[in-house]
């Protein structure tokens, strides 16, 4: 039978196999970022960009767990 999850479930997969594919070319080195306030230097934001995705990452595969619990228990 089809939990209620499911379809949820195989969104948030759909979008952490997203973020990690994003995730490459900036831990690669192949993708810089950069950022600037108004008319200032430019500033290489590429590091904390990859931190806070991999934190994304981490909340997202939290997310899934416990959807994956929940899903079992129906």
């Amino acid at each position: 039978m089809k939990s209620v999850w499911d379809d949820r479930i195989r969104q948030v997969e759909a979008e952490l196999v997203q973020l990690r594919e994003h995730l490459v070319p900036l831990e690669s080195g192949k993708v810089k970022l950069s950022s600037r306030t108004d008319n200032g230097p430019w500033e290489d934001v590429t590091q904390p960009t990859i931190e806070r995705n991999k934190q994304v990452i981490r909340t997202y595969e939290a997310i899934l767990a416990d959807m994956k619990k929940r899903s079992l228990r129906l």
